[in-house]
């Protein structure tokens, strides 16, 4: 009889172990996550402001996280300060997620080369260059 009760302990604890490993679906994970590059350029302010189009070719990022769901989702689009991409970013996406709202985080410091500006405003022109999505 002993035997038997360690059996179904064991039985039972074989069960246990990975619905409580597993845990509850969370919502705010996205469904599918996916990397974009945008071909684009970096400008001066003056480049800019005048029209001029002869800037540098730059390919920056996003990451389209969509939310769980069917059918046609909202997104919302998210552009960092000049910290750049940080903790912030994520905490923002998962709040979106939960609420069904996918989102789509650009990366504008990685593909130039920067990883901040906080430091030093003129690394990036205010206008931030000029971003074609053909999305």
């Amino acid at each position: 009889m002993k035997r038997l009760g360690l059996i179904v302990s064991l039985l039972m604890s074989l069960v246990a172990v990975p619905l409580a490993v597993a845990g509850p679906a969370s919502n705010d994970i996205a469904a599918r996550t996916e990397l974009h590059s945008i071909n684009t350029m970096t400008l001066s302010d003056a480049q800019f402001l005048t029209g001029d189009t002869n800037g540098k070719a730059t390919v920056t990022t996003g990451q389209l996280r969509i939310a769980a769901g069917s059918g046609r989702l909202p997104v919302v689009v998210l552009q960092h300060g000049s910290s750049g991409m940080a903790a912030n970013t994520d905490l923002w996406e998962r709040e979106f997620n939960t609420m069904g709202v996918s989102t789509f985080a650009l990366d504008g410091f990685t593909g130039r080369g920067l990883m901040q500006v906080n430091t030093d405003q003129a690394l990036l022109g205010r206008q931030r260059g000029a971003i074609r999505l053909g999305l």
